[in-house]
């Protein structure tokens, strides 16, 4: 089941996938799969589903707080007092930097 996240909603329950649009970060869709009662895979909507590049992070219900896993900074826990923030916080800066295929190589 899909549907739009709004701030009236507060996390997808498991099994369904919510998609939204950013209006903090970035003007790009993000795809949201619940893979538990309170463990979520946040995607970009704009690549294939197989596309690795796709996969933004991983957001986790701890006690209060949404704790944030971004694949960008593995190093890196954020943690958000709304679904929809930390959500927010892994949506891609550009469609330049979201995919492999478009970044350049340095020499």
């Amino acid at each position: 089941m899909a549907h739009e996240i709004d701030s009236a909603h507060t996390s997808p329950t498991a099994g369904e996938t919510a998609t939204r649009t950013s209006e903090i970060d970035a003007p790009h869709n993000i795809s949201v799969t619940a893979l538990s009662p309170s463990e979520w895979r946040v995607s970009n909507a704009a690549l294939s589903e197989d596309d690795p590049a796709g996969l933004l992070g991983f957001i986790q219900l701890v006690k209060t707080a949404y704790e944030v896993t971004n694949l960008r900074l593995l190093r890196e826990r954020s943690y958000f007092s709304s679904f929809d923030r930390a959500a927010a916080s892994l949506a891609p800066q550009s469609s330049s930097t979201s995919s492999l295929a478009n970044r350049k190589v340095l020499k």
